[in-house]
């Protein structure tokens, strides 16, 4: 691999990894998204107040677990391309 090669290699890797995440954060918000349209379909057709409060629960729960853990997996890719970016950039200096 040429020294121009690995920056180019990590970059994509760390776009690949954003990309997945933003993909995979998308998905999942859009299911917590359509359960919040079911409970206001629900309230509307007169469902029972402690299942509305259960299920705007879960739909809140789901978009709060699955903010978190997009914050980490992208911190974990950013930390991760910074230390695989490291020997690059001593490299130059040498």
């Amino acid at each position: 691999m040429n020294d121009h090669e690995a920056p180019l290699g990590e970059t994509i890797r760390f776009v690949g990894h954003v990309l997945c995440a933003t993909v995979m954060f998308g998905a999942v918000a859009f299911a917590a998204h359509m359960l919040g349209k079911l409970v206001h379909y629900m309230e509307a057709d007169g469902a029972s107040v402690f299942i509305l409060y259960g299920l705007l629960c879960a739909e809140y729960l789901i978009f709060a677990v699955d903010l978190l853990l997009m914050i980490i997996f992208l911190l974990n890719s950013v930390i991760s391309g910074i230390r695989s970016f490291i020997p690059i950039v001593k490299g130059l200096f040498k």
